[in-house]
């Protein structure tokens, strides 16, 4: 009975049988003995040690295995015999401790990871258990009742967007003064039609968003929005005679609002005495100059201001 060649499992039929060939026995026996590793200069036969080192180049393998439209090709850096992830594919399966998201810069990967502030806390999922989150740091709550981390805004209406909080919201750095005369006041400033600059040298009720206010006379816009301006001054020494009575709202050294009274002669107190107030919202460019100035005319120049105070504050 013939036998089968252990390596490559050819039959070989013995002397007697059905197409016993010797030359053919012979051959098949040298064929099964052949080195199959395909190693470039010989290896050894399948049946000891399977495939020889190099035996399987990149020529040999479908052109699928290794392209470069796949992420994956040869290393030229380590000889074409070996199989290789390409450009950022590469970086990225060299990473370690991948916690974060993934940020490239040409061929080279990092994982990242948002970086909190005093102001925002930041949760960086790991990408399987969700996508990174942000809240408002506990310093920002802590402000804040009702909901926490949360301003309800209404729909538009009409073009007008409303915000709502609760409580009110209160702005420390938010600009503003409120100053008064000198105790005593000043003597003897108009009547005659002097345009008098009026100084408030006295208290400073209260000035907040730096000092915009110069303690004497001039308030100088921080920034530029809508103000409400106020003055008014208490006069003393008015006389019969006289007739038109004006306080006036200075910006930059020019008239642009005033209030008057055409008769202050006719309406004075028993003691000569006269209120005049002006309340103007203004539009101010941030670095303008606002000041308080008083004329009384048709008199001597024998009018006082015994008391006024003048105050500005930023609306919007």
């Amino acid at each position: 009975m013939g036998f089968i060649t252990p390596n490559i499992g050819i039959y070989i039929p013995a002397a007697g049988e059905t197409n016993y060939d010797s030359s053919f026995a012979a051959g098949m026996v040298n064929i099964d003995q052949h080195d199959h590793s395909g190693g470039p200069t010989g290896g050894v036969p399948l049946s000891s040690s399977g495939l020889a080192d190099g035996s399987v180049t990149y020529q040999k393998l479908n052109p699928n295995v290794a392209d470069n439209t796949t992420g994956i090709g040869t290393s030229g850096a380590a000889g074409a015999n070996q199989l290789s992830l390409l450009g950022i594919l590469m970086s990225i399966y060299q990473l370690t401790s991948p916690v974060g998201f993934l940020t490239a810069n040409g061929t080279t990967a990092n994982f990242r990871t948002f970086a909190n502030s005093s102001s925002i806390v930041w949760t960086n999922a790991n990408g399987v258990g969700g996508n990174p989150s942000a809240a408002l740091a506990s310093t920002i709550t802590t402000s804040v009742t009702g909901t926490p981390n949360q301003i309800a805004a209404s729909s538009a209406v009409a073009g007008v967007q409303t915000i709502s909080l609760t409580p009110t919201v209160l702005n420390a750095t938010q600009p503003c003064f409120l100053a008064n005369i000198v105790g005593g006041g000043v003597s003897n400033v108009t009547g005659d039609g002097t345009d008098y600059i009026v100084p408030f040298t006295g208290t400073i009720s209260y000035q907040r968003g730096g000092s915009n206010f110069n303690g004497n006379t001039t308030f100088t816009a921080p920034n530029t929005g809508v103000y409400y301006i106020h003055a008014d001054l208490a006069c003393q020494g008015i006389t019969s005679g006289m007739n038109q009575g004006e306080i006036s709202i200075f910006v930059n050294g020019a008239q642009v609002y005033s209030d008057f009274n055409g008769n202050v002669g006719a309406v004075m107190n028993s003691g000569g005495g006269f209120v005049l107030s002006i309340n103007q919202p203004a539009l101010l460019t941030a670095g303008d100059l606002v000041t308080i100035h008083l004329r009384i005319f048709s008199g001597a120049k024998v009018v006082s201001i015994a008391d006024g105070t003048f105050s500005v504050n930023l609306l919007y």
